[in-house]
C-alpha cells in the first residue's frame, strides 16, 4: 500500500511541475553540451509562450499555435525544429528523471525539413575574406576563419574550444562532445595550427577558453564581426555554417571520395553527405570521362560508324 501512495504522490508532484521550471532544470544539466549555448537562447521564447504551463498542461494543439506564431513572425523551419527539439529534450528527461511516460506534444508538429544550403566560398572569395578579416577590429575573426577552413569544424565546437583539448605534440583537437553527441578528434594541418599559435598572442591567462574575451570570459558569437568582414569582401549569402560547406567541396573538387569527406565533417550518415556534395563529384566523373576524348579509346568505334 506505501509503494502505491508514494506513486500517487510523485503523481500530484508531476501535476504541479511547471513546463518553465523543467525547462531551467534541463538546460542546468546539460550545461556542459556544445548546443547549450543556442538552446539557452532558444529557451527564451519558449520561456514567454508557455509561461504558467505545467509539463502536463501542454498539448500538440499548443505547440501547434506555438508554431503558428513563430512562422507568422518570419521564423525559419530549421529554428522552430531547434525550438520543438528543446522541448522534446525537457520532456524526455523528466520521463527519465521520473520514470514516467508524458506524451510528447511536439509530435506531428515539426516543420519539413527544407533543402539543404549549396552556398560555399570559392578559393577567391576565401581570399577576399581572409583578407577583410585581417583588417578587422576583433582581432579574433582571422584565426577564427582561417581555423574553419583548415578543419571543417562547426561554430559552436571552435567558440566552445579549451586550450587544455588542444595535443600540440600529436597536432590533434579532442572534443569531449560533438553535436551528434559522440567525442572526436581532429587532426590539424600546417594552417590550422597557425591559426591556433595566432591566438596564444590573445590568451588570457586566467581562462580556459580559446577564443575568450579580455575578461576571460568565453566568447559568445562572431557573427557581426564575420558579417562586416563578408560586406566589406563584396561577399553575399555567406554564413558563417558555410565555411563548413566549403571545407568540403574543397576536398570533393580535389579528388577526394565522399567517404573521406564524410570522416572529415563527421558526418553520421553518408546520406548527409551525399545530399550536399554528390552533385559535385558526379562533375568531377564528367570531367574524368571526358578525358577520354584525348585516348586511343576511339579506335573501337564501330566499324559502321566509320565508314559513315
Amino acid at each position: 500500500m506505501a509503494k502505491i501512495a508514494t506513486t500517487h504522490a510523485e503523481k500530484n508532484e508531476m501535476d504541479c511541475i511547471l513546463f518553465t521550471t523543467a525547462l531551467q532544470g534541463y538546460l542546468n544539466e546539460t550545461k556542459n553540451r556544445v548546443s547549450h549555448p543556442i538552446n539557452v537562447s532558444r529557451s527564451k521564447h519558449l520561456i514567454a509562450y508557455f509561461q504558467g504551463f505545467t509539463v502536463q498542461d501542454i498539448k500538440r494543439s499548443h505547440v501547434r499555435q506555438y508554431v503558428r506564431q513563430r512562422k507568422q513572425a518570419g521564423v525559419t523551419a530549421h529554428t522552430i525544429n531547434g525550438e520543438l527539439r528543446l522541448i522534446s529534450g525537457v520532456i524526455n528527461q523528466l520521463n527519465y528523471d521520473h520514470d514516467e511516460n508524458l506524451p510528447n506534444p511536439t509530435l506531428g508538429n515539426r516543420e519539413k525539413k527544407p533543402r539543404g544550403r549549396k552556398r560555399w566560398a570559392t578559393v577567391a572569395e576565401a581570399k577576399h575574406l581572409i583578407q577583410a578579416a585581417s583588417e578587422s577590429k576583433n582581432p579574433l575573426l582571422l584565426p577564427f576563419i582561417q581555423l574553419a577552413l583548415a578543419t571543417g569544424m562547426r561554430k559552436g565546437e571552435i567558440l566552445n574550444l579549451r586550450w587544455a583539448q588542444i595535443d600540440w605534440e600529436s597536432q590533434t583537437i579532442y572534443l569531449n562532445q560533438t553535436k551528434n553527441g559522440d567525442p572526436a578528434s581532429i587532426p590539424l594541418n600546417q594552417y590550422a595550427l597557425h591559426a591556433l599559435n595566432t591566438l596564444k598572442k590573445y590568451r588570457v591567462r586566467s581562462s580556459t577558453w580559446v577564443f575568450s574575451h579580455p575578461n576571460g570570459e568565453r566568447l559568445q558569437n562572431i557573427k557581426n564581426s564575420f558579417a562586416t568582414a563578408c560586406k566589406k569582401a563584396k561577399i553575399e549569402g555567406l554564413t558563417i555554417h558555410d565555411l563548413r560547406r566549403t571545407v568540403g567541396s574543397w576536398l570533393i573538387n580535389s579528388g577526394e571520395r565522399l567517404e573521406i569527406v564524410q570522416e572529415v565533417l563527421r558526418h553520421k550518415d553518408i546520406g548527409t553527405t551525399r545530399e550536399y556534395y554528390a552533385h559535385l563529384e558526379k562533375s568531377k566523373a564528367r570531367e574524368a570521362l571526358e578525358k577520354l576524348d584525348n585516348t586511343k579509346i576511339y579506335i573501337l568505334e564501330d566499324v559502321n560508324i566509320r565508314k559513315r
